[in-house]
């Protein structure tokens, strides 16, 4: 059996039922395949592709893997480097639960109010090609929109908490911003603290429609005088085009010449712009959930478009996901291409330095402890004060505290250990501690070797595994593979310039030679036969399920030998 026809039988196929379907998957998948410049001009440092290949490679091992050892129970562990980018879906659970973790810890305990508003769908052209300048034009006059609304009625400083969104449901364009206030503030003089009318604030979305489309548009019309319709020619354009905030726009594909834009901005200027203002529920007040929306919003400060959680099924070539339509409050099924999905994804990563939340009002960081606990005095909070805590340039957790545009990429990866949310044993729930870090090149290699050693398990008919019991049948199909690898290296060539064959020269004498490097194998192998087998069981579970023998129907006769009307015995 060659290595290619024992790596096909290690790695179960993606379509399985027993596997859930992962949009990192989707795009590791895909990622050569998708148009990532929806139809602009390709630049050397596209932003979409770098973080695309993040994610394809985040737990692959391709950027390397750590072992853990636990010093109370003496569990060990070994974890795949995760890519740490903001987009994804992996990575970003962890960075939603801290940052909620934080928010909540030093903002007021009061009412909270959750207003959104949205820009008109003829705008998708025009900020789809020019992201950065537009999507910053959208965070600064929602934020400066909400404030003037607040102070219309009666509230001089309330905080805020500006959220992002560039999606819909069906992964289309759908810009618009998520604002979270408190239902009070601070008079003028700041020496009172004044609560809105919830009920009046909650009826007066028209003027906040209003108010922001009025502000939009003005700053709109002049970026507009000043980056795209002045005497600047199409090469300069693409040569000095940025994504950040200074710099020309160019023209979409849709509307190519100002004559076209002139006319969707007398669209948009005769439309009716839409608001939406939510008050705070008596049920969450009476539950002590008065921050309902403050965690609403938390779950949008990390990841993209969608979450693994609404993959329905991967088949073939078809993905089936999850979406609510606003129309008939149901859930319905939408179905793509693997391409199809990735690209519209990829369509929702945002600009470099460009940030998804911000803080203004009483909750802007310069100077915010001192303001909430003037606030506290005012409000008679019982609640302890708490100074929010110190801002890491790599805690993307932690970037409430940081507000130039220079907000860092990365997301804390659970294998750090100066991070205080560290890897935790699955045994005992202490911390562990890295005893090891491998390259990943190294990890990638030893990776697939435990694959082939799993598959080469699989023939024996070993249900089970345990370290303490068949560690010498695990040593024995490793020694197995590890010289079959060599074999064939020195046979054919061309398995000689794979990037997992670099270490196929690896002797299993130099490989045991290193009691970490062996032991990083070990569990590298258990944690494999751990994943078939809970692939399988969730298999067997499907397969015993009602639904299943619902959606097969009854078992169907063979009548291809039925003679008189009657079946053979």
């Amino acid at each position: 059996m060659t290595i290619d026809t024992t790596y096909e039988a290690a790695e179960p196929a993606t379509s399985s039922p027993s596997r859930r379907p992962s949009i990192n998957v989707l795009v590791r998948q895909s990622i050569g395949q998708v148009d990532i410049n929806d139809g602009l001009p390709q630049r050397p440092d596209n932003r979409t592709l770098k973080t695309l290949r993040l994610l394809a490679r985040c737990r692959q091992g391709d950027l390397g893997a750590s072992q853990h050892h636990c010093a109370d129970c003496g569990h060990r562990e070994v974890t795949l480097h995760a890519c740490n980018d903001r987009h994804c879906p992996q990575c970003a659970k962890q960075s939603r639960y801290v940052w909620e973790k934080q928010v909540l810890d030093w903002s007021l305990d009061c009412d909270y109010l959750h207003l959104v508003v949205t820009l008109p769908h003829e705008l998708n052209p025009l900020i789809a090609a020019n992201p950065g300048p537009l999507l910053r034009l959208l965070h600064a006059t929602a934020r400066d929109a909400v404030l003037g609304f607040a102070r219309q009625h009666g509230v001089f400083e309330p905080g805020l908490i500006v959220v992002l969104h560039t999606w819909g449901q069906r992964l289309n364009y759908h810009f618009h911003a998520h604002v979270v206030m408190t239902a009070g503030g601070l008079s003028a003089d700041g020496t009172q603290w004044v609560k809105f009318d919830q009920d009046q604030v909650a009826a007066d979305n028209v003027a906040l429609a209003e108010r922001f489309k009025k502000i939009y548009l003005r700053r709109l019309q002049k970026m507009l005088r000043e980056r795209l319709f002045s005497e600047v020619t199409q090469t300069e354009v693409l040569e000095d085009f940025s994504y950040q905030s200074k710099g020309p726009l160019r023209y979409p594909l849709q509307q190519p010449d100002q004559a076209s834009i002139e006319a969707m901005l007398s669209i948009i200027k005769a439309k009716k712009w839409v608001a939406d203002i939510g008050v705070t529920p008596e049920r969450f007040r009476e539950r002590g959930e008065r921050r309902n929306a403050m965690r609403y919003v938390g779950a949008y400060v990390a990841g993209s478009a969608i979450g693994d959680g609404r993959l329905v099924s991967a088949q073939g070539d078809a993905v089936k996901f999850r979406a609510f339509d606003y129309r008939t409050d149901q859930y319905i099924e939408l179905e793509m291409t693997k391409v199809e999905f990735v690209e519209a994804y990829a369509r929702h990563i945002l600009p470099a330095r460009l940030r998804r939340f911000r803080f203004a009002g009483l909750f802007r960081p310069k100077g915010r402890t001192e303001r909430l606990s003037h606030c506290r005095q005012l409000l008679g909070s019982r609640e302890t004060e708490r100074s929010a805590p110190s801002t890491s340039r790599h805690d993307h957790a932690s970037t409430a505290q940081v507000m130039p545009d220079e907000s860092p990429e990365e997301l804390p990866d659970e294998t750090t250990s100066e991070l205080k949310h560290g890897l935790f044993c699955s045994k005992c729930a202490q911390r562990m501690t890295r005893v090891i870090e491998i390259d990943g090149s190294m990890s990638c290699w030893m990776l697939k070797v435990a694959m082939l050693v799993v598959a080469y398990l699989n023939t024996q008919r070993l249900a089970s595994f345990s370290l303490a019991v068949d560690r010498e049948s695990i040593q024995a199909a490793l020694l197995q593979v590890l010289a079959r690898l060599q074999a064939e290296a020195t046979i054919t060539e061309a398995e000689e310039s794979r990037e997992w064959m670099r270490y196929a020269h690896v002797t299993p004498g130099e490989l045991f030679f290193h009691e970490a490097y062996y032991d990083v194998m070990l569990l590298f192998i258990a944690q494999q036969i751990a994943e078939r087998n809970a692939a399988e069981e969730r298999l067997a579970e499907a397969m015993l399920s009602p639904t299943h023998h619902a959606a097969r129907g009854p078992p169907k006769r063979d009548d291809s030998k039925k003679e008189d009307g009657v079946h053979p015995r």
